[in-house]
């Protein structure tokens, strides 16, 4: 009520259109008369009135439902104006140092220590810097007539013991404690404002095709390089705590990869953090016997297979052309034989990396490399029987690569469409 009565006092200086949006949540049977109440106010002064009412609840609900509720409705009000509009609210001081307290209980890092900011987007939030026992002085100053929320009593809501039981207690050491929280949400809003301009520089600064250098982040400080991590993730969705230290194992090598919903993934592949498309693949075989040609597998994987005989002096040009790509996707037919098939992984599939002296099982070398397990159903691979010959991303087995006096050669030449996630 006294923010309606300012708004009204300051309409005519600032010419803006002023309409009240009410919400009765149906938490209790006094909502009503207060509902009634501002009904009346609105039609005694000719104010447009935007009004939602749930019916009585029957069981007891969280502050949070009430607030996902009434901005559910807010932003049904603001969608349907076409000049820009604000919606503000009267969220004051001694809300702000409520709500830090109250996250710094739950933990919280600095981003939530801001408590609320008095611009979010279409939101304001004018009376911030002042206290509720200002606020009342107004009304009674004023002889508005404004309703106590009786819940506000009931110290079941942590919120409310937070209001009853520890602020007073704080304010025996600090009569200004409202102040002081709210100053400090001040200071760490600027200090959040500058963490996320870091942020953005350290991804720019480590960003290449493919993803962002591992070693850059990992040299950054740690509060600058979770803000970092933080503004990736939140690209797709919400960051949790959970999500944080998780993300930090990543980057310290702990794990190989950090799963962070059904079809988004976080990894660490030759150096560079890198999101992997998870989205299910079909999950049935694919096989198919290796000739030249164009294939597609589930996930969006899409190779050309190219045959090549190295005595034809056309086909001799065009493998010394792809040796500038090297020859990580070229096969020595000659040593591979018959019964080639391009098809995704069957049980007990072997590879030898190159360099190395043995092989391994593929589930062991996609352990190592955190490859997801929705992602293994779709790999395209090269092999003969359980021998893999050539796989995506690591490309031709050891000792299997064209050498002098081959004659044929299998071009391979893999590209990946891009799956929005």
């Amino acid at each position: 009520m006294a923010l309606l009565h300012v708004c009204q006092r300051l309409q005519e200086t600032f010419g803006y259109q002023l309409e009240v949006v009410h919400v009765n949540h149906g938490l209790r049977q006094s909502a009503k008369q207060e509902q009634q109440a501002v009904e009346d106010y609105c039609r005694q002064h000719g104010i447009p009135l935007h009004l939602h009412e749930e019916s009585l609840q029957t069981q007891r609900r969280s502050e949070d439902w009430a607030r996902s509720l009434r901005y559910r409705f807010f932003e049904e009000v603001l969608t349907q104006k076409d000049t820009p509009s604000w919606l503000v609210t009267a969220h004051t001081l001694s809300d702000q140092a409520e709500t830090l307290l109250f996250r710094l209980t739950r933990g919280c890092g600095p981003r939530g220590a801001v408590g609320m900011t008095q611009r979010r987007g279409r939101y304001l939030k004018p009376l911030l810097a002042v206290s509720r026992e200002q606020v009342e002085a107004y009304c009674h100053s004023q002889g508005l007539a404004f309703a106590q929320d009786e819940s506000n009593w009931d110290e079941r809501y942590a919120r409310n013991r937070i209001r009853h039981s520890v602020l007073p207690q704080l304010a025996e050491i600090n009569p200004q404690v409202q102040q002081a929280l709210g100053e400090f949400c001040t200071r760490m809003e600027q200090l959040q404002a500058y963490l996320e301009q870091q942020a953005r520089l350290l991804l720019d600064s480590a960003y290449c095709p493919g993803g962002w250098k591992l070693e850059v982040l990992q040299n950054a400080p740690p509060a600058l390089r979770q803000q970092a991590l933080t503004r990736l993730v939140e690209e797709h969705r919400p960051v949790r705590q959970s999500d944080l230290q998780r993300l930090e194992a990543l980057c310290k090598g702990e794990v190989r990869a950090v799963q962070l919903g059904q079809s988004l993934t976080l990894t660490v592949r030759k150096g560079l953090l890198c999101w992997q498309e998870t989205r299910p693949c079909q999950p049935e075989q694919v096989a198919y016997p290796a000739k030249a040609g164009c294939y597609e597998f589930p996930g969006g994987y899409h190779l050309e297979l190219e045959e090549l005989d190295l005595t034809q002096t056309s086909d001799h040009e065009k493998f010394v052309q792809s040796l500038k790509r090297g020859l990580n996707n070229a096969l020595d037919c000659d040593r591979i034989g018959e019964n080639l098939f391009l098809r995704t992984r069957q049980a007990g599939d072997k590879y030898r990396p190159r360099g190395r002296n043995g092989s391994k099982t593929l589930k062991k070398l996609w352990n190592e490399q955190g490859i997801p397990l929705s992602q293994r159903q779709c790999m395209p691979l090269l092999a003969v029987g359980n021998q893999v010959v050539w796989i995506w991303n690591e490309g031709t087995a050891e000792h299997l690569q064209p050498k002098v006096g081959t004659r044929k050669v299998l071009l391979i030449n893999p590209s990946k469409k891009e799956l929005k996630i």
